[in-house]
């Protein structure tokens, strides 16, 4: 390698890791944001694909529903806060479906985890 490209390479890898490090450093929500969409929509798509698996019922339904609009009305927390509750009920989902049945006593476990996280309209904002 000629010492010019030597140089050239040296000097843009600098300026990138610095870009990268401010970027971190001072910039880090804009990831956060855009990693929070991508992240809940990923696992919202594996779960519902494992939910087809699921023989059908009125509480596999409701379960579904009950996710989707979960995520849809808490998109505005930040994105540790929002990972944590939905994490946590993903896996609570995830045992469930695990037998490949949804019945009353697990849907109902499920909705005393989801209250846990839901706000009432009146203290939300």
């Amino acid at each position: 390698m000629k010492r010019g490209c030597f140089l050239t390479v040296i000097v843009l890898f600098t300026i990138a890791v610095g870009i990268v490090f401010y970027l971190y450093k001072y910039k880090r929500n804009i990831f956060k944001d855009f990693a929070k969409d991508k992240i809940a929509h990923l696992a919202i798509n594996d779960l519902n694909k494992k939910m087809s698996e699921v023989s059908p019922s009125v509480y596999k339904d409701s379960l579904q529903n009950d996710l989707n609009n979960f995520f849809d009305n808490n998109k505005d927390l930040d994105f540790d806060t929002l990972m944590t509750r939905f994490g946590d009920l993903i896996d609570e989902a995830r045992v469930i479906i695990k037998d490949k049945k949804v019945d009353s006593q697990e849907y109902n476990h499920f909705k005393k985890t989801l209250t846990k996280y839901e706000r009432s309209t009146k203290n939300r904002n």
